[in-house]
C-alpha cells in the first residue's frame, strides 16, 4: 500500500537558527475549500535523549529572534481582510 501524499504543507518558512514559522493553507473541517491562512511558530530544541522536540515557549534571550521570524513571516502574507464587527 502507497502512502498518501500529505496535501498540508506550508506555503511558506522561516527559520532562524532554532526558531521557525511556517505559513499553511487552512481547510474548513466541514468541507474541502480554503479558509484563512494560518501560521505555526516554535522553537525546536533537543531533549536529554537527543531528540527533537518543540515548544511553543521561547526563552526570554530568544523574544528579539522570534519578532523577527514573525516579521519575514508577515512580508510575505497578502494584506489582511478589514474585519467588519
Amino acid at each position: 500500500m502507497q502512502k498518501e501524499e500529505s496535501t498540508n504543507r506550508p506555503i511558506h518558512v522561516v527559520d532562524m537558527d532554532n526558531i521557525r514559522a511556517a505559513v499553511f493553507k487552512g481547510r474548513d473541517s466541514d468541507s474541502e475549500s480554503e479558509s484563512e491562512l494560518r501560521v505555526a511558530f516554535g522553537r525546536r530544541y533537543r531533549d536529554k535523549d537527543g531528540r527533537w522536540k518543540t515548544s511553543c515557549m521561547l526563552e526570554l534571550s530568544q523574544v528579539e529572534k522570534g519578532i523577527k521570524v514573525l516579521e519575514q513571516i508577515l512580508e510575505h502574507l497578502p494584506e489582511p481582510k478589514e474585519i467588519v464587527l
